[in-house]
């Protein structure tokens, strides 16, 4: 099916919209676009996955990460040459 739809999409020179909570469908897709909460949480382009900073500054952690950085948690920004390290802070 999964192909069908890229295929008609690629013929007509459009863009198809797949909403699906099966992991091997958006493994399929060139890009994915993951909702949490109501709001993007990540944005996936040839199987790797990106965080993705909203217009607030806003970042959603991934829940694999929940685990280092509990929701609730402070934490600090520490500037680098290349982008920012998100560190917990410590109670």
């Amino acid at each position: 099916m999964v192909e069908l739809i890229k295929r008609a999409a690629a013929a007509d020179g459009t863009t198809a919209v797949v909403v699906t909570h099966d992991t091997a469908v958006s493994a399929a897709l060139s890009r994915t676009v993951t909702i949490r909460d109501g709001r993007v949480g990540a944005e996936g382009r040839r199987g790797e996955d990106f965080v993705v900073v909203g217009r607030e500054g806003g970042v959603q952690v991934p829940p694999e990460y929940h685990r280092l950085l509990p929701p609730g948690s402070m934490a600090r920004i520490e500037e680098l040459p290349d982008g920012i390290a998100l560190r917990r802070a410590e109670p």
